[in-house]
């Protein structure tokens, strides 16, 4: 098994609310680092294969994820990428490259389409996206799916917006360049998006909720007028 292997090394435990993530070493001559995910719940077996399987098509269409380096029917080995999740860039109120980057990497996403709809992150959580090397690469690929584009970006939009610290003048600024170096990658005019970024709020206080907690923050998309 991948997770009970005298090649591999485990350095360091991520959080994770949902499964157990890993930072390990594989002991070969240049004892290789990379991450070790471990799917836990009854749906574990699926979840691991639908991850695989979307990451591998998008390896395929050149997007930045992950590369599957081996994997199990509840476990991936994955590529390490070394960088700082966006997550950490926004609380840090860092307002640099990464989020014209991010836009970029969304509307090469989005460019994928099925009829009247485009491929979608799912689970558009800061914490889901690396800053490593200059560019941006997504992480977590349990719930891709087909939609619509601005389910995605109201999602980073609301995550940016209310993640620590919340409701800056520095996060508004944030949203709002996300938001412009999309349309101009995307070639796409962005409306209505008050009522998307709306809907993540729900979407975020029920999975939240489930958890044990909310979001704790008062979102007045007037002020912000998206």
């Amino acid at each position: 098994m991948l997770y009970v292997n005298d090649n591999i090394k485990i350095i360091e435990k991520y959080f994770s609310r949902r499964h157990s993530v890993y930072k390990v070493e594989i002991q070969s001559e240049n004892k290789t680092p990379a991450v070790l995910k471990v799917y836990e719940g009854e749906k574990a077996t699926v979840l691991c294969r639908t991850e695989r399987e979307n990451l591998e098509r998008l390896h395929r269409l050149d997007l930045r994820v992950p590369q599957v380096l081996a994997w199990e029917e509840k476990a991936l080995l994955m590529e390490f990428l070394p960088g700082m999740t966006v997550s950490r860039l926004a609380e840090n109120l860092d307002a640099g490259s990464w989020i014209e980057k991010m836009a970029y990497w969304f509307a090469r996403l989005h460019s994928v389409e099925n009829a009247s709809s485009c491929m979608l992150k799912g689970d558009a959580n800061l914490r889901n996206f690396i800053f490593s090397g200059g560019e941006i690469f997504g992480i977590d690929f349990e719930e891709m799916g087909f939609g619509d584009f601005r389910q995605d970006l109201s999602e980073v939009c609301f995550f940016l917006l209310t993640d620590y610290p919340p409701l800056t003048p520095e996060k508004d600024h944030m949203v709002r360049r996300f938001l412009k170096a999309y349309a101009k990658h995307a070639g796409k005019s962005i409306d209505d998006m008050d009522k998307f970024i709306l809907k993540s709020r729900s979407n975020a206080r029920i999975r939240r909720a489930t958890r044990g907690r909310d979001t704790g923050t008062v979102l007045r998309l007037s002020h912000f007028r998206l």
